[in-house]
């Protein structure tokens, strides 16, 4: 990880957001790898309606843990968006999964965002805590078998063309 932080100010909190990936509120050590059957989850979307993995049974889901204050987050969410474009018909679903602590300002920043995909509102970490990952944005290729084919730690345009590699691959 870089040396160089930022200071963001929201919602009356400084966070650190480092440049390298933004690390949650509590480090947590890795506890699911790849072809470990994804833990499922319940956590509310914006709407306050219950969203679970396993409503997903049978698709490949992208599920993307980020922050709105985590700069790396914020740059992969237009590929994001894109995939879920390109592959939905052919069975994708992406899943933003916020753990931001304060969840007030996330509605207005998915609008700003243009994130179209599902995003679901994780702020005490709970979910993220059972997944167990050191960094955001972390993200998880689930099958439609419900395992972990492949998990990403931050984002770059390198991660992001191995995500999308790996999602056409995954779809057939």
């Amino acid at each position: 990880m870089s040396g160089r932080t930022l200071n963001f100010i929201g919602a009356g909190l400084i966070v650190a957001s480092v440049l390298a990936g933004c690390t949650p509120a509590e480090d947590i050590p890795a506890s699911v790898s790849v072809a470990q059957a994804a833990p499922d989850f319940e956590l509310d979307d914006l709407a306050g309606k219950k969203v679970r993995l396993s409503d997903f049974k049978g698709k490949v889901v992208l599920v993307d843990f980020w922050a709105t204050y985590c700069l790396p987050c914020h740059e992969a969410i237009p590929e994001l968006q894109a995939l879920q474009d390109k592959f939905r018909d052919k069975g994708l679903e992406v899943v933003g999964i916020s753990v931001d602590a304060y969840t007030g300002h996330v509605p207005e920043f998915v609008a700003e965002h243009g994130m179209k995909y599902a995003v679901v509102l994780d702020p005490d970490q709970s979910t993220a805590k059972s997944y167990g990952f050191s960094q955001l944005p972390t993200t998880f290729l689930i099958g439609r078998d419900g395992k972990i084919i492949r998990k990403w730690l931050g984002y770059d345009n390198a991660i992001g063309e191995e995500i999308r590699t790996q999602v056409a691959a995954s779809l057939g």
